[in-house]
């Protein structure tokens, strides 16, 4: 990695070196991602240019391998509802209570993850395509598409999301702990 060195002018603008502004083809007028995180702030160009990160530029910020089609769905479906994206913390726990039909008003998000799960929970069926877990202990597994071994039982804090569809609004079913969102 090579350091290099901007002053904060008063106004609170930085002038971004030419060499990062080559490598990372920023000219006059592009929008730029800074985001937080960490103690530290990522700088990202913004290829929509209307200051909110597309899919594929939030897959490469967060570093995601796509496993698969259904993984992708997954992504673009809730990657809006994140606080890297929209800056808002609560619309992803939100949307998750609104699913799971809990109510999240006292709790927040303690992880959230894309690319598996890196914390000791064992997910009810391998490759979860997207793994929450809310501060009061709830595990919410995000599959793509359903396993082919039968429905497991789940414990009374894990909740199951099938996403079979491009959106959160088509046709939902409940069974138990299980939400399938159909087309």
């Amino acid at each position: 990695m090579d350091l290099k060195i901007s002053k904060v002018a008063e106004n609170g603008s930085i002038v971004l070196p030419d060499e990062i502004r080559k490598n990372l083809s920023i000219t006059s007028g592009d929008s730029i991602a800074l985001i937080y995180e960490s103690n530290r702030v990522i700088i990202r160009k913004l290829t929509s240019g209307n200051g909110k990160m597309t899919v594929d530029e939030f897959i490469l910020f967060r570093d995601i391998i796509i496993k698969k089609d259904n993984h992708k769905r997954v992504v673009k479906v809730f990657y809006g509802y994140l606080s890297s994206v929209t800056g808002d913390s609560r619309l992803l726990i939100n949307k998750i209570g609104k699913i799971i039909n809990i109510d999240v008003s006292a709790l927040s998000l303690d992880k959230g993850c894309f690319n598996g799960i890196f914390d000791d929970t064992v997910p009810p069926y391998n490759d979860v395509d997207f793994y929450v877990r809310l501060s009061n202990g709830i595990c919410v597994f995000v599959y793509g598409g359903i396993p082919q071994n039968p429905l497991k039982e789940l414990k009374e804090y894990e909740y199951v999301i099938f996403l079979l569809s491009d959106d959160l609004g088509n046709k939902i079913e409940r069974t138990n702990n299980y939400i399938f969102f159909r087309q």
